[in-house]
C-alpha cells in the first residue's frame, strides 16, 4: 500500500452523533459519518480514493443499566464499500457487524466482556475479556 506525504490527500466529510436517554436506565447512541477522500498529488494515483477508506459509516447502540454498576449493551456497526487496491480496480463490499457488551463498575475499576461480530442470532457469541481499565 502506498504511503503519502502531507498535502497529498484531500479529505472532506461530516460526522453526526445523537445520544438520547430513553429512560433512567436506557440510552441510545446513533452515529453517521461521510467522508470524501481523494489522492491529489501523485501522478499515478491522482483522483483515486485511498485503500480501505469507506465513504459511509454508521452505528447504533442501546445501553441498559440492569442493576447498580451492571450494564448491558447491544449495537450494530455499518462500514460502507471501500477500495481494495491503490488503483481502485476492485472494491471491498460494505458490511454490518453486530456487537454486545456487559460492563460492571467495580468502584476502583471497570470490567467489560464483549462479543464482537455476532452476525447470526442463532449462534452463541464468543465472549472474551475485552478491557479492564483503572479509573480514579
Amino acid at each position: 500500500m502506498p504511503k503519502f506525504k502531507r498535502d497529498e490527500i484531500r479529505s472532506r466529510g461530516i460526522e453526526v452523533e445523537l445520544n438520547h436517554a430513553l429512560s433512567l436506565d436506557t440510552d441510545v447512541a446513533l452515529t453517521y459519518g461521510y467522508i470524501d477522500m481523494e489522492i491529489t498529488d501523485d501522478p499515478n494515483l491522482e483522483g483515486k480514493t485511498p485503500v480501505w477508506v469507506p465513504e459511509q459509516t454508521a452505528s447504533a447502540w442501546v445501553n441498559h443499566q440492569l442493576t447498580t454498576g451492571l450494564e448491558v449493551s447491544v449495537g450494530a456497526r455499518y462500514v460502507g464499500e471501500s477500495q481494495g487496491n491503490a488503483n481502485n480496480t476492485f472494491t471491498v463490499p460494505d458490511y454490518t457487524v453486530f456487537d454486545t457488551a456487559l460492563n460492571y463498575d467495580l468502584s476502583q475499576m471497570d470490567a467489560s466482556l464483549s462479543g464482537q461480530n455476532c452476525r447470526y442470532l442463532q449462534r452463541i457469541c464468543s465472549i472474551k475479556p475485552r478491557t479492564v481499565a483503572m479509573t480514579n
